[in-house]
């Protein structure tokens, strides 16, 4: 019989952040490209939802958000980029253990 603390402990990230945070393990992202990676995966919604997304991942630490330059012709202008943290990883190797240990004990 499998006990509750052969369990590790329940996530406190929805489906969203997660992929979000999946996105970012990789390279830090912009805005266009991590918004397009949700779009990819059927999560397309305005854009004051997505910055309401990133803005809760920066304020829990998990992300940090930054501005680069970028040049347009004769324009400078500030484009924004999201990369993951220390605190970040930890949080998505913790839900996928949890969600693979989790399948794992089910199957046997």
């Amino acid at each position: 019989m499998i006990t509750p603390r052969s369990f590790p402990s329940v996530p406190d990230l929805s489906h969203v952040q997660f992929f979000v945070l999946e996105s970012l393990m990789v390279c830090p992202l912009s805005t266009k490209q991590l918004r397009s990676e949700l779009h990819g995966v059927g999560w397309a919604r305005s854009k004051p939802t997505f910055h309401e997304l990133t803005k809760r991942l920066e304020e829990r630490g998990l992300i940090h958000g930054f501005f680069e330059r970028k040049f347009v012709g004769y324009f400078v202008i500030r484009e924004r980029h999201y990369e993951i943290t220390t605190a970040g990883v930890r949080a998505y190797h913790e839900a996928q253990a949890f969600y693979s240990n989790g399948a794992e004990q089910r199957v046997r």
